[in-house]
C-alpha cells in the first residue's frame, strides 16, 4: 500500500499532502490486462510522467496508481524526491516504472540539475548549474558525450535504487530535437533491452519538427531499428491532453476514448496534487486534473463499456513479442 502521507521537508515542518476522496475504482470496473489481450482489441497505456519531481507528484502518482486508473509511470532521476519515490517503486516491483531520461528543467521556483553534476557535463547547464529551461537551449548547447554520460548516469541511479525498469522515455520530448540525439535514444533502448516510447503515428509537430529533414530521417531509422529488434510499438501516443484546461479534462478523456483506433495508445498524463510552498509541478491545477479524472469510477466505466483494456509496458512488450513470433 502507499505510504498514507508524503511530507515535504523543505519547509521545515511537516506538511501532508492530502489525498483526492475516492473510491478503489480498478476492482469494480476496469481492471488492468493481466494476460494479453485478444487481436484487434483497442487499448491504452494510461501513463504518468514526471514521478520523483516533488513529493505532491509521487503522493497523487501512488494514489492513481494503487486506487486508479494509472497503469504505467515513469521517473525522474535528477529531481528532490527521486529517493522517496525509489523507495515506493522498489518495494512494489509488480509495479511499472520507467526512466524519464530529462535535459530541461522548466520550473523558475525550484529548479534541478544533472546527477552528474554541473562540473562533469557543463554543456547541460546554465549560468546557475541548472538544467536548460527549453529543449531548444538544450538542442543549441549540449555535447553528445555529456548527454549520453547523464542520461546513462539516469538510468543507472534508477538500476542502483532496485527499481526493475520497464521502458525509457523523456521529459518534454527533448531527445526528439536532434538526430544525434534521436540515435542515442533508440540506442539506449537496445542496450538496455527495454521498449522506448516511439510511436508508428509521427510525434505532434511541437515535439517533432516535420520541416527537420535530418530529424525525421532519424526517426525513421529508429522505427527500422526497433522493428527490426521487435521492439513495440505504440500506434500513437496521446499528449495533446497537457494543455488542455482543467475544467475540460472530464470531456477531453471521454471523447478521445470514442476516437481510439485498434492497437495500443500510450495516453501520457501528469498526476499531482497542489501543495503549498514552491515545490509545486508545472500547471499543477491540469495535473491534478489528470489525477481526478483516472481515479473516477466514471472513466473506469466509460473504458468498459467502450470495450478497452488497460495495458503496462510488460504486457505490451510481452504482446509484441508473441505477435511477432
Amino acid at each position: 500500500m502507499p505510504p498514507a502521507v508524503l511530507r515535504d521537508k523543505r519547509r521545515g515542518k511537516s506538511k501532508v499532502v492530502v489525498a483526492l476522496s475516492t473510491a478503489c475504482v480498478l476492482a469494480s470496473a476496469v481492471a488492468i490486462q493481466k494476460g494479453l489481450p485478444v487481436r484487434g482489441a483497442t487499448c491504452v497505456i494510461i501513463h504518468s510522467d514526471d514521478a520523483g519531481m516533488f513529493p505532491s507528484v509521487n503522493q497523487a502518482t501512488i494514489d492513481a496508481m494503487e486506487q486508479g486508473l494509472v497503469s504505467s509511470c515513469s521517473i525522474l532521476a535528477a529531481c528532490p524526491a527521486f529517493s522517496e519515490f525509489a523507495d515506493y517503486a522498489r518495494t512494489h516491483p509488480g509495479k511499472d516504472f520507467g526512466v524519464h531520461l530529462d535535459l530541461t528543467c522548466e520550473k523558475d521556483e525550484f529548479r534541478w540539475g544533472p546527477v552528474l553534476g554541473a562540473k562533469r557535463v557543463p554543456t547541460l547547464v546554465d549560468n546557475n548549474g541548472f538544467f536548460w529551461r527549453t529543449t531548444k537551449e538544450v538542442a543549441k548547447h549540449a555535447q553528445m558525450a555529456e548527454v549520453e554520460s547523464e542520461l546513462r548516469a539516469q538510468i543507472e541511479r534508477c538500476r542502483a535504487a532496485g527499481i526493475v525498469i520497464s521502458h525509457l522515455d523523456h521529459h518534454m520530448f527533448v531527445l526528439y530535437k536532434r538526430p544525434d540525439f534521436i540515435r542515442l535514444y533508440v540506442r539506449l533502448g537496445l542496450e538496455y533491452g527495454v521498449p522506448i516510447r516511439y510511436s508508428l503515428t509521427p510525434p505532434a509537430l511541437d515535439d517533432l519538427d516535420p520541416s527537420d529533414q535530418e530529424c525525421v530521417k532519424a526517426y525513421h531509422e529508429g522505427l527500422e531499428l526497433l522493428r527490426a529488434n521487435w521492439m513495440p510499438l505504440c500506434a500513437a501516443n496521446d499528449m495533446e491532453n497537457y494543455q488542455v484546461p482543467p475544467e475540460l479534462k472530464r470531456s477531453y478523456y471521454l471523447d478521445l476514448f470514442n476516437h481510439l483506433r485498434p492497437g495500443v495508445t500510450e495516453l501520457i498524463i501528469h498526476c499531482a496534487y497542489v501543495p503549498e510552498g514552491p515545490m509545486r509541478a508545472p500547471a499543477v491545477e491540469r495535473r491534478e486534473a489528470d489525477t481526478r479524472v483516472f481515479m473516477s469510477s466514471e472513466t473506469a466505466d466509460a473504458l468498459k463499456r467502450r470495450g478497452i483494456c488497460v495495458l503496462n509496458w510488460r504486457t505490451f512488450r510481452q504482446m509484441d513479442s508473441i505477435k511477432q513470433n
